[in-house]
């Protein structure tokens, strides 16, 4: 069904409310009705086309939030969204997008350019891999061959260090006292990582799925490379979610993202079974209320 123009109108009107330049956290609400949206026969097209504002280049907190929604849409909008990113004409955007900001010296820019790879990681992640959906939701056996298995660990793990770097760039960027009161500035800076914190817990969980495969099927030495990394990204996750609950509070966050108690360790460690059967225990991003 195609969008009715009144929709066309409410979805430009949400993006411009969105897109605001304003130091201050967007209204989720209105993102996810542009998310939705995009379900639409031709509403990929018509966000792709409305979010391609020169604000983007003027405003550093619109291409802040630009890259929020654009996370959140690639996530939970159409499939649609996910092959226009793939394309030349917006790979090129990004990478004019991240040539103009990486010129800008403050904290948000730095963010900024580190958001806009991580979108386009993302869109080359689910390139490579197109069984997994916006939501990074696969079903992995241990029937799948241990080559792609290999492989795949060795992305995901570059995919979770892209997260992981992002959300360090963001706290990093922001004082003490800015992290312990709930200010509108400070909000907008935190926002994304209700996104960050839900793609790293599916991730990581994947990524045991994935890993526990190879495990299986190789010796430890053809391994120990992909389980060095997989240690330090569990020590990098257990920071991230330390801080987290620091600012819980400040996101409206209910829950956040937990690890096993030890790093799973795959050969013949009962903890390894039990951290493959284990859920992702962030939630949607839909069940959150945004600030």
């Amino acid at each position: 069904m195609e969008l009715l123009s009144k929709e066309r109108a409410d979805m430009k009107k949400h993006i411009k409310k969105v897109l605001n330049p304003k130091e201050k956290p967007f209204d989720g609400l209105r993102a996810r009705t542009i998310v939705v949206l995009t379900h639409r026969t031709d509403g990929a097209q018509t966000f792709m086309k409305l979010t391609d504002t020169q604000l983007l280049y003027v405003s550093r907190f619109s291409a802040w939030k630009y890259c929020n929604l654009m996370h959140m849409a690639m996530r939970f909008g159409t499939p649609q969204i996910l092959e226009m990113l793939q394309s030349l004409k917006y790979q090129q955007k990004i990478y004019d997008l991240v040539n103009y900001w990486a010129l800008q010296t403050g904290a948000i820019d730095v963010c900024i350019v580190k958001y806009l790879k991580l979108l386009y990681a993302k869109s080359r992640f689910h390139c490579n891999y197109a069984f997994f959906n916006g939501a990074l939701e696969a079903d992995i056996t241990k029937e799948w061959d241990v080559n792609l298995c290999f492989q795949l660990c060795t992305d995901i793990f570059d995919y979770l260090e892209n997260l992981l770097s992002l959300q360090h760039a963001i706290f990093a960027g922001l004082t003490l006292q800015q992290l312990s009161v709930a200010t509108p500035q400070t909000q907008c800076r935190l926002q994304p990582l209700i996104n960050i914190a839900a793609e790293c817990s599916i991730l990581y969980d994947q990524a045991v799925d994935a890993l526990a495969v190879v495990c299986a099927k190789l010796p430890i030495v053809d391994v120990i490379g992909l389980r060095n990394r997989f240690h330090a990204i569990y020590q990098h996750l257990h920071g991230f979610y330390c801080a987290l609950q620091q600012v819980k509070i400040i996101l409206k966050m209910e829950y956040i993202p937990e690890l096993s108690s030890a790093v799973p360790e795959f050969y013949g460690n009962s903890d390894a079974n039990s951290a493959v059967n284990r859920q992702p225990t962030a939630p949607s991003v839909w069940e959150l209320e945004q600030p």
